[in-house]
């Protein structure tokens, strides 16, 4: 929750995520509520960094997600290098 409340989410974004975390819905409801591509993006993004993306299963539902919100290949690469410099920050911050 700490990580959420660091990024700049728009109040849409936010309020999906907090309700997701809370109480995980499936897929299907999540991205009934996505509206728009902005949205879609913050939604992926902000559970990319809440889940262990190394774990088998977690990687399967983000790319399961990403497939489902129609974000394209090369944004969901992007994304992905962005989280992992944030962990890397965050790694290096702590230590």
């Amino acid at each position: 929750m700490a990580r959420l409340k660091q990024l700049e989410l728009a109040p849409p974004g936010k309020t999906l995520v907090m309700d997701v975390l809370q109480q995980p819905p499936s897929q299907a409801a999540v991205c009934a509520q996505v509206n728009c591509p902005e949205v879609a993006t913050e939604v992926y993004l902000s559970l990319l960094l809440a889940v262990d993306a190394e774990c088998a299963q977690a990687a399967l539902y983000l790319d399961t997600l990403a497939h489902r919100l129609n974000l394209p290949a090369g944004l969901v690469t992007q994304l992905k290098l962005a989280a992992e410099a944030e962990s890397a920050g965050a790694t290096r911050s702590v230590a």
